[in-house]
């Protein structure tokens, strides 16, 4: 197939299940008690030049075939949107119909509480071994076998040992990315804002502005890159000069495919097996909607759309 075929048929899964994503969670976000962490604002994406700005064109034009809805803004708009930008951005995107959680970690605690009081049972346990089998699914936790009627496979850039007991090799890797934190700045700007050239976002929160991005291919080691924090630092001062010191940072690990299309599907070797992982960066934004299609697969349910360009097989 060639390079910019595949390519377009991988944009067009995401945006698939991304137009999924608001339904996803919409069962959640009923809950007045979930819904207060949705902060429902366009995400503001930025270039230094026009050079990079023109580089990006085709990119911006296959969303916008795929229906991403998105304005071209000069450095004057830029100004008008977020007046602590530094005056050094000559074009920006400005996505409509977007919206970030203030507090994921909030958000999630909220809502395994509510479950927990619904009688969801948390175990934290290492699994060494999944075990497909015809009516049912084991697993091999701290060398004992536990029989399960559906067993899901979600545990991140973790899954491809697992996948792979189940008879489906998957080339998942890890996109290792850095954050930081500027506790109390979130007031400087108004939306999330990335800047292109940098890779990476700021993001508002309600304890203070999240600078998260670039990508490092250096496995599962703790160890941290100093220089990929100074650069987010360093960018972030550059693009809102307020700034001051982060106060902390932390390392992720986004597991990712080589398209860049998570696998949401049945195992090959045993329908009782679900696989759902290799979201990359957007593991939270299509949480909701990946969770609705693991129930529909373990109820027998039709799942909201086509399931084939995320199989397992495809590899």
């Amino acid at each position: 197939m060639a390079p910019a075929l595949h390519d377009e048929l991988a944009a067009a899964a995401l945006a698939a299940l991304l137009d999924c994503a608001r339904e996803g969670y919409a069962p959640l976000l009923a809950n007045a008690e979930l819904a207060r962490f949705v902060r429902p604002r366009e995400c503001l994406y930025l270039y230094s030049d026009a050079a990079s700005f023109d580089s990006a064109r085709p990119a911006l034009d296959l969303r916008q075939k795929l229906g991403v809805a998105f304005e071209v803004l000069d450095g004057a708009a830029i100004r008008a949107l977020e007046p602590a930008l530094a005056p050094i951005f000559e074009r920006g995107v400005l996505f409509s119909n977007s919206w970030h959680f203030s507090n994921p970690q909030g958000f999630l605690q909220t809502l395994y509480e509510q479950l927990a009081a619904q009688g969801l049972k948390l175990e934290r346990s290492t699994v060494d071994a999944v075990q497909p089998g015809t009516d049912h699914a084991s697993l091999t936790v701290s060398g004992v076998t536990r029989r399960f009627d559906h067993v899901v496979v979600a545990t991140g850039a973790r899954s491809a040992q697992f996948a792979g007991q189940c008879g489906d090799p998957v080339p998942l890797d890890t996109e290792r990315g850095y954050h930081v934190r500027f506790r109390g700045a979130q007031h400087l700007v108004s939306r999330p804002v990335g800047w292109a050239e940098r890779g990476f976002y700021m993001t508002p929160m309600s304890d203070g502005l999240r600078v998260a991005g670039t990508v490092e291919l250096a496995g599962f080691g703790d160890t941290r890159n100093r220089s990929l924090l100074d650069l987010l630092t360093f960018s972030s001062k550059r693009a809102l000069p307020a700034l001051d010191t982060p106060d902390s940072n932390w390392l992720g690990f986004r597991p990712t495919l080589p398209d860049g299309v998570p696998v949401l599907a049945r195992s090959r070797a045993s329908a009782r097996v679900i696989y759902a992982f290799g979201h990359q960066h957007l593991g939270l934004t299509l949480a909701g909607v990946s969770g609705r299609i693991v129930a529909d697969l373990i109820a027998q349910r039709a799942p909201p759309l086509d399931l084939a360009p995320y199989a397992a097989t495809r590899f």
